[in-house]
């Protein structure tokens, strides 16, 4: 499934959740800013509390901006996947993306390659 979230930027959420695996993928495309990123965490918590889910992967390898707005959004869901006792993990962030998770803090929670 694949929701087209707007606000100045767009980001494009591609949602595959695999409850026989255990998992949901999100592949994100776009800008994570101040007015897609609640209804993006919503959509992460809601995957996060599945009771098949185990672990929700976020992967950014097309997201071309994040802001703080963004940070806040994935720093809150991995704390709420934590509450329901899944994990939360972000891979291949672009290079961009990356700094803004160092500088935020949020670097631990980008899962090895």
């Amino acid at each position: 499934m694949v929701d087209t979230l707007y606000g100045p930027g767009v980001l494009d959420v591609a949602r595959v959740v695999e409850e026989d695996q255990c998992y949901a993928l999100f592949l994100l495309t776009g800008d994570i800013d101040e007015i897609v990123a609640p209804r993006l965490l919503e959509q992460l918590v809601t995957a996060a509390r599945l009771p098949e889910i185990d672990l929700v992967i976020v992967d950014l390898i097309r997201v071309d901006f994040c802001g703080a707005s963004g940070a806040n959004c994935l720093d809150a869901a991995h704390r709420a996947a934590g509450r329901h006792g899944a994990e939360l993990v972000l891979t291949r962030p672009s290079q961009f993306v990356r700094r803004v998770l160092q500088i935020t803090g949020l670097a631990h929670l980008v899962a090895d390659e």
